[in-house]
């Protein structure tokens, strides 16, 4: 292997030679510290505190392991990876919102609401899997809403924006406006 295939590796999933040789190879040295920052973040919007509760009531494990992306995503419906740079020390704000999303997808599971069996009647599989996927982004949106008018973190935001959903978020700001004015 090249020395510069190596070094790109090596930015992937970190700089050590790992000691262990499975999954817990990929473990983030700065686990603990990421999901305990993000969760407090999160916590800060009243979604994202009904959602951690969800995780506590329901044994919800959370784990971090090195990947060049971050993401979150439930491996099965009580542990959740989150996905960091070997080099990350705390959490960005798009952690947060696929942390909550990736708990409303747990929750989802657990409540029954789960993939729909693929032999199904293929419209019945799309529109579940649309009503799951909007379901998640409203959470999304209603965890980014909250963040920026009850804490004031209003760079959450841009993170929208990069996800590419902003008008689904306007949509949501101007649900919440009209039924308030209603």
């Amino acid at each position: 292997m090249s020395e510069n295939n190596n070094n790109n590796l090596q930015d992937s999933f970190g700089k050590e030679s790992p000691e262990k040789t499975g999954m817990e190879a990929y473990d983030h040295q700065n686990a603990d510290k990421i999901i305990e920052k993000t969760k407090d973040i999160l916590g800060k919007s009243k979604t994202g505190h009904r959602l951690l509760t969800v995780a506590r009531e329901y044994g919800i494990k959370f784990s971090v392991i090195n990947n060049k992306n971050i993401s979150a995503f439930p491996k099965d419906t009580h542990n959740i990876v989150i996905t960091a740079p070997a080099d990350m020390t705390e959490p960005s704000l798009d952690m947060v919102l696929d942390m909550g999303v990736a708990i409303r997808d747990a929750e989802q599971d657990l409540l029954g609401f789960g993939v729909p069996d693929e032999s199904g009647n293929p419209v019945e599989i799309a529109t579940a899997i649309h009503v799951k996927e909007m379901d998640k982004l409203s959470n999304c949106c209603a965890i980014a809403y909250e963040l920026i008018n009850d804490a004031g973190i209003t760079k959450i935001l841009d993170e929208i924006k990069k996800m590419g959903h902003i008008d689904v978020y306007r949509a949501y700001v101007n649900e919440i406006r009209d039924a308030d004015n209603a």
